[in-house]
């Protein structure tokens, strides 16, 4: 049979082990929950290795993107830079071209004038030509008539010396009358001297009328040369016209061209300043995106730590308390102990006064602190 002291006593230790059991079961627990833990961190921290690769590189893909679309833009923009140095050489080329005209047509209307005046020059040369020609021809006239004349005059002097002479070859001459003959003869001969130097002065009025004729008909080969020389410079300039029309036509032509095709630049400038614009915002949105999403996952994993965090701090507070129970348990085993060794005295010291001898105590400090403790 058993006391009931020691009844107590094994249900007090089975209780104790269970206790110690439990207590066991709760730090592995807790162990596998810190393991738990540990690869949960572990985990997180590769994932966020990962993530913040991920994040990384699509930052580093969007400044790619991003720094591509400005070579792009910046290459446009040069290029039409280019285009624009092009087409102002072209506007300078077509101005200094339209300058060089427009002198060439002062120059024509300057020449166009002095032709005109040479014109109304010649128009008079040729009316004063005309006028002198006539009188040439009045004076041609009457020196034939004067010719003529002087040729009736030399044939009735012919016909009067023939008669004279028969006269006097018949001697029928009468008193006085030969000497009127000489006095004839005389002036006769004197009349054909001056015919004779009429003759003279209407040769040389001849030779005078001729050369003015000569001289007359070298002006007109002259004037009809330059006329000549006119007409195909006439024709030159009319050539000239025609290819200046042209040229006009055509660079007009090219400066609509060229028109349009700076009114295309101007679009596609506009069109890349909106595509610039729409890039940006485009940029700025996704950056927003991407540094959301990093935060976000930042923000979970320090949720995941602060929980990881919570639930060692829950550890170490059970370890504390498992820590504490076992100290006020040890505790009370060693007052236990102390307990059972004083009653086992105080059995000893009853039985030995039961059997005829005196009880005596233990007064020393501890004992009697021992007795307060624990009355017998």
């Amino acid at each position: 049979t058993t006391t009931p002291t020691e009844e107590n006593r094994k249900r007090t230790a089975l209780v104790r082990e269970q206790q110690s059991a439990e207590r066991d079961r709760i730090r592995r627990d807790i162990q596998l929950q810190e393991a738990a833990l540990q690869r949960e961190e572990y985990n997180d921290a590769l994932a966020a290795e990962k993530e913040d690769e991920m994040f990384m590189r699509r930052e580093n893909r969007l400044n790619q993107l991003l720094q591509e679309k400005k070579e792009e833009w910046a290459a446009a923009a040069s290029l039409r830079k280019e285009q624009r140095v092009q087409l102002a050489h072209r506007e300078a080329l077509r101005l200094r071209e339209e300058a060089e005209e427009e002198q060439q047509r002062k120059r024509d209307k300057l020449s166009d004038a002095t032709r005109e005046n040479q014109n109304k020059e010649q128009l008079h040369r040729e009316q004063q030509r005309i006028k002198e020609r006539e009188n040439d021809k009045q004076r041609e006239l009457q020196l034939q008539q004067d010719e003529r004349n002087d040729q009736l005059h030399e044939h009735q002097r012919l016909r009067d010396e023939k008669e004279a002479h028969e006269k006097q070859r018949l001697g029928s001459y009468q008193y006085g009358e030969w000497e009127i003959e000489l006095e004839r003869r005389a002036q006769r001969e004197e009349e054909r001297a001056l015919a004779v130097e009429r003759a003279l002065h209407r040769d040389l009025e001849r030779a005078r009328l001729a050369e003015r004729e000569a001289r007359r008909e070298e002006e007109e080969k002259m004037e009809q040369l330059e006329k000549r020389t006119e007409e195909k410079w006439e024709a030159e300039r009319a050539r000239r016209r025609e290819r200046l029309g042209k040229r006009i036509a055509e660079r007009e032509q090219l400066r609509g061209l060229d028109f349009q095709i700076e009114q295309r630049l101007i679009q596609d400038e506009q069109a890349d300043k909106d595509e610039q614009k729409a890039e940006l915002e485009s940029y700025e949105k996704e950056k927003r995106i991407i540094q959301g999403e990093r935060e976000e996952r930042i923000g979970a994993r320090q949720k995941a730590a602060q929980r990881r965090l919570e639930k060692r701090t829950q550890h170490l507070d059970i370890q504390h308390q498992l820590i504490e129970e076992e100290k006020q348990l040890s505790l009370l085993l060693a007052k236990e102990e102390f307990r059972e060794t004083e009653e086992a005295r105080l059995s000893s010291m009853c039985a030995a006064q039961l059997s005829g001898h005196t009880l005596t105590f233990n007064t020393t400090p501890a004992a009697a602190a021992g007795n307060k403790s624990h009355p017998p």
